[in-house]
């Protein structure tokens, strides 16, 4: 994981806050099972050039189900393997029984580790 002592901007992270005020985050609302409540969502994770050291989890971060934007670019973070075996190469060889988010339309991890 990274860590948020030297990130550029750690707004609202680690503290009692709603994730969906953390930097970076945005959420949307979604219908809550069986009437309940609305959700919130996240969308879209935007961290790029954040000074993010380590590593992200990304079989874990595409497992949201409404993320459709993830930019993690121009940090020094690693990520799992999940990225080559899992998703293949940008999306060759992609097996879409995987249980991963289909509304991801936009992922930058250019300039990483």
């Amino acid at each position: 994981t990274t860590t948020g002592a030297q990130w550029k901007d750690s707004t609202n992270w680690l503290t009692d806050t709603s994730y969906c005020k953390w930097y970076g985050i945005t959420c949307t609302e979604t219908d809550g099972d069986y009437g309940k409540l609305p959700l919130p969502s996240v969308t879209k994770i935007e961290l790029g050039a954040n000074n993010l050291v380590g590593s992200a989890p990304l079989s874990l971060l595409w497992r949201l189900p409404n993320l459709s934007v993830l930019k993690l670019d121009r940090n020094d973070i690693v990520y799992d393997d999940y990225v080559e075996t899992e998703l293949g190469v940008l999306g060759e060889d992609f097996d879409s029984e995987k249980e991963i988010s289909t509304n991801v339309r936009f992922v930058d991890l250019s300039y990483t580790v």
